[in-house]
């Protein structure tokens, strides 16, 4: 889960991780941020809630992302978020999740960016 801000994203943490036992959080202020990223890879985690720290270079099997007030993020930073699904060979799929408060023309960028990216990719063969 993709958070716009860390005091936000810890008072959310703090209601779920009563539910879920493996569930943490990680940001660029964590200090064991990448210990916690090597539990994430290690399938150690289940539910990760993030800043925009792990927009890039994450690579996950079987990941589905929720970008929470997805209003707040920039087109480049949602297509960053968007495009850690299904990039294993594995596993190429998985769910994008918005939730928001109005759709936003950022929002409208990054949609036609990636449906233009993913029809560009077809034509190459590089996706089916």
């Amino acid at each position: 889960m993709f958070f716009h801000d860390i005091s936000y994203m810890k008072k959310v943490f703090n209601m779920y991780e009563h539910y879920f036992s493996k569930i943490e959080y990680v940001s660029s202020v964590d200090s064991e941020r990448h210990e916690k990223v090597s539990l994430l890879r290690n399938d150690e985690i289940d539910i990760m809630f993030t800043t925009t720290i792990l927009e890039r270079g994450v690579t996950l099997e079987y990941l589905d992302v929720v970008i929470v007030h997805t209003e707040k993020f920039t087109s480049s930073a949602i297509i960053q978020i968007a495009g850690r699904v299904g990039r294993k060979l594995s596993c190429p799929t998985g769910k994008v999740v918005c939730y928001h408060e109005g759709i936003t023309k950022n929002m409208l960028h990054a949609k036609n960016e990636i449906s233009k990216m993913n029809s560009l990719a077809r034509k190459k063969g590089w996706i089916t």
